[in-house]
């Protein structure tokens, strides 16, 4: 289940709800994602009954880490998130790395 292939939790959600429907596992992965995307794919597998965190790691990778807090995390080879009650996806964005909002006139 990549989450950003189904281009948000909308989709992603019915199709996780026919697995589970059929009795089938599924295990949540990424592409070249960053930890946002990481983030928000695990809130969604864990919300569900069946799902195998696994993979979306890939962000480990980066240079620079959009997320100044929170999110998931690796630790021992096992994603995580640093704290699952937080609201939203519980991170806190790197202000520096975002840059100026595009304006249109």
């Amino acid at each position: 289940m990549k989450l950003t292939k189904f281009a948000g939790f909308y989709e992603a959600r019915r199709v996780l709800s026919l697995c589970e429907a059929f009795g089938l596992g599924y295990r949540y992965d990424g592409m070249s994602q960053t930890r946002v995307a990481a983030t928000a794919a695990l809130h969604l597998t864990l919300a569900h009954s069946k799902g195998i965190p696994s993979g979306g790691s890939a962000f480990l990778r980066l240079e620079k880490d959009l997320v100044a807090e929170g999110g998931v995390k690796v630790e021992a080879g096992m994603a995580k998130l640093v704290d699952p009650r937080a609201p939203g996806l519980g991170i806190a964005m790197n202000p520096e790395l975002l840059g100026s909002p595009d304006t249109y006139s």
